[in-house]
């Protein structure tokens, strides 16, 4: 595995070494003693979100983490309504490691139907589906949310 890794790790993209280090470590092992790094599941979930119907072909060619591991993580990221202070501090290093020209970028933003439905959240013990602008939650049903995306220009 190493010895691939040398030869292979400067001609391949960073998701592609990865990607290949993964099938020779994992391939040989039974389907419930694989064992996946951050990093290849979350390379997984891209894969994921872009495209399920992919993603099963790709299962079945390749070794991946099953959809369930995926969701598992994904349900493990805390997302609250409004601005996140730490998603903000992600956002900041990431941009300073640009270089002038890959700054350019636009802000978009759209308005999103909700269904109105009220759900207890046993993690946070709270009602969710109020109207909650990230500092004030309203009695009024969540029927729509404001959301934001930046993307690069040239990046």
């Amino acid at each position: 595995e190493r010895y691939i890794n040398d030869k292979l790790s400067g001609k391949l993209s960073p998701a592609a070494t990865l990607f290949t280090n993964l099938q020779i470590r994992e391939t040989q092992k039974q389907k419930k003693g694989r064992r996946f790094t951050l990093d290849e599941k979350i390379l997984s979930l891209s894969l994921y979100k872009k495209s399920p119907k992919s993603y099963k072909l790709l299962s079945s060619l390749f070794t991946l983490p099953c959809r369930r591991s995926l969701t598992t993580l994904l349900h493990q990221v805390k997302i609250e309504p409004g601005i996140s202070p730490v998603l903000m501090q992600v956002l900041k290093e990431k941009v300073n490691k640009l270089k002038a020209n890959e700054k350019f970028c636009t802000l978009m933003f759209d308005e999103v139907n909700l269904s109105t439905e009220l759900h207890y959240n046993a993690a946070s013990g709270k009602i969710d589906g109020f109207e909650n602008d990230g500092c004030t939650t309203t009695q009024e049903f969540a029927d729509h949310a404001l959301v934001f995306m930046v993307k690069g220009i040239t990046k």
